[in-house]
């Protein structure tokens, strides 16, 4: 069990919840939730992103990763008063509950 500002992630099970509220999340969107998690107050780059989340033949200049990080915003940000993914201009992605 992973579990950061409100939000429970059961590696066993693959469900995740914010504050109480199941969120359903598609198995890329988990292992992203999942990196998040590992690595709060952390920012992440694009390339430690795609290397968690896929194999060596993934393209670098692909929208893939914005992507996945919208649709888990809408999933974990969306109905819920503190946004906890933030994008770094120029940096990456960082889970926190301090506003960037």
């Amino acid at each position: 069990m992973l579990e950061k500002y409100g939000v429970k992630l059961n590696l066993n099970t693959h469900t995740a919840n914010r504050d109480g509220k199941d969120v359903q999340l598609s198995t890329k969107e988990f292992a992203l939730l999942e990196l998040f998690l590992m690595n709060p107050n952390k920012i992440l780059s694009r390339e430690t992103i795609s290397e968690h989340l896929w194999d060596m033949n993934f393209d670098p200049r692909s929208n893939v990763i914005e992507s996945f990080v919208k649709f888990l915003r809408q999933k974990i940000d969306k109905d819920f008063g503190n946004p906890l993914i933030h994008t770094v201009r120029g940096s990456g992605y960082i889970f926190t509950d301090k506003e960037e």
